[in-house]
């Protein structure tokens, strides 16, 4: 990074940047630079994580309700085996 930042410092437009009278400290200026990289990739990759764990407790949910839905079903479908199973006598006549 120091490197790049040497070269880019010896073109004159780039050198417009730093009027000062002081010394321009290209290995602090580095470091800062990989730091705020890094801040700002950090920040984006948290953004990332918050989403993506935000889309999955949505499909947990998701999930959680169909599985008590199909619980319910099954419930329900084993009451109706149940109650068609245990036909009182007179319906059977009925039914023949």
């Amino acid at each position: 990074m120091a490197a790049s930042l040497k070269k880019a410092i010896q073109k004159p437009s780039f050198l417009g940047l730093f009027k000062k009278t002081e010394e321009i400290n290209l290995e602090e200026m580095s470091k800062q630079l990989d730091v705020d990289l890094k801040l700002k990739m950090d920040s984006e990759v948290q953004d990332r994580i918050k989403k993506q764990n935000m889309e999955i407790e949505k499909l947990e949910e998701e999930k959680e309700k169909l599985t008590l839905s199909i619980e319910q079903e099954k419930e329900l479908s084993k009451t109706y085996q149940i109650t068609k199973e245990k036909k009182p006598k007179f319906l059977e006549l009925d039914d023949k």
